[in-house]
């Protein structure tokens, strides 16, 4: 009998162990990682944050679109035409003297020989190619070569008030019956006699005058 209970006691003892192994080993174990805020979650979860692609804002500066870019070159090519027809005018209009007059070659001001009783002419010293204008509106009565050595090509310009000039030593790109505005390209310089520049010589009512007096660089 003694037997008997010892042989139950033991028995008893090693269901209660196995079960108690089960209990213990059907417990997963918990990795600690898996617990941990992957990636700052949460704290994005405080805040609202989302930063999926298609909330991410696109950067400044991005390219402009074909219709911007289009906008932008008419803007600029309008901006360019109106600052070419500014200069224009502030040309036919600078430095106009009291008769009415500019000079003649923009930006050479230089005088290589001054009005005087023999020549009856001014003559301004210009680089070779120098553009020539009309000092004044008027009307091409006359173009002709002068009838010595240089043949040097004249324009007569006859104007308003009974101013006529007449250019000299310059390759006209006029005609005779051409009507031309004041600051109108009528030529350029050329090269005759002792080198490149324009001869300039004036009359009022048919008397010869020092065009220096109604012509102001």
């Amino acid at each position: 009998m003694l037997k008997r209970t010892k042989g139950f006691v033991s028995l008893t003892a090693a269901i209660a162990l196995m079960l108690g192994l089960c209990s213990c080993s059907g417990k997963p174990e918990t990795d600690p990682s898996t617990t941990a805020d992957p990636a700052g979650i949460g704290a994005q979860a405080e805040t609202g944050e989302n930063n999926t692609a298609k909330d991410i804002a696109p950067e400044s500066g991005a390219p402009e679109t074909a219709a911007e870019e289009a906008n932008t070159a008419k803007e600029a090519d309008t901006a360019a035409q109106t600052e070419k027809t500014t200069k224009k005018t502030d040309a036919s209009n600078a430095n106009v003297s009291a008769a009415g007059f500019i000079w003649p070659v923009p930006g050479y001001t230089q005088l290589s020989s001054p009005y005087s009783t023999q020549y009856k002419r001014i003559s301004i010293k210009a680089d070779f190619g120098a553009k020539v204008v009309a000092c004044a509106t008027g009307k091409i009565t006359k173009i002709y070569n002068k009838d010595d050595e240089s043949k040097t090509p004249c324009a007569v310009l006859t104007c308003a008030n009974g101013y006529v000039i007449e250019y000299s030593a310059a390759n006209l790109s006029v005609k005779v019956g051409d009507v031309v505005a004041r600051g109108d390209s009528i030529g350029f310089v050329g090269r005759y006699g002792t080198g490149p520049h324009l001869n300039i010589s004036a009359t009022k009512d048919g008397a010869s005058i020092d065009p220096a007096t109604i012509i102001k660089p």
